[in-house]
């Protein structure tokens, strides 16, 4: 599996107000040698909170994905589960 193509929910539940499930939702993917890790709130369907970070491995090893940030920062994925465990 390739992990630099991974989405998931992070965090989800279930909103009266909205009427329906909120989710945390992450999708981490590389175009070239730029990593994008995307972030977003979806309440019921709208997307109440949108950021997209950009950076690029800066290095691995057998368990972690370790991406440095564009604006400073790193980022780690965890290569087993495609999950950000930092970032």
């Amino acid at each position: 599996m390739d992990v630099l193509a991974s989405e998931y929910e992070e965090s989800g539940f279930f909103d009266k107000d909205e009427q329906g499930w909120c989710s945390n939702m992450v999708r981490v993917w590389q175009e070239g040698d730029t990593v994008f890790i995307r972030q977003w709130h979806d309440a019921n369907g709208i997307i109440r909170a949108d950021k997209t970070r950009r950076g690029h491995v800066a290095s691995s090893d057998a368990l972690t994905i370790n991406i440095a940030l564009e604006g400073g920062g790193t980022a780690v994925l965890d290569r087993k589960t495609a999950v950000l465990i930092r970032g």
